[in-house]
């Protein structure tokens, strides 16, 4: 018989994966799942930065955005 898990997988993440597997594989491995909204707010604008309105059609912009929405903060303005 085989061991059991180690980890369960309650029923609020099988949501979470649903809606973003990306955000979940960040909640489970990533720091920055776990950052405060000014470091997100930080990152999408370096990202604008670096890409310019291009930045908007990157994974990790759109991760770190989903990230913000959920914890709460407001999503930054559009890049100009």
């Amino acid at each position: 018989m085989p061991d059991a898990p180690d980890q369960f997988v309650t029923t609020e993440e099988l949501a979470r994966f649903a809606e973003c597997r990306l955000a979940w594989w960040y909640d489970r491995t990533h720091p920055l799942a776990h950052a405060n909204g000014a470091e997100l707010a930080r990152r999408i604008e370096l990202l604008g930065a670096v890409y310019g309105p291009g930045a908007r059609d990157l994974p990790e912009y759109q991760l770190l955005t989903h990230l913000r929405e959920r914890a709460g903060e407001i999503p930054i303005a559009k890049l100009k």
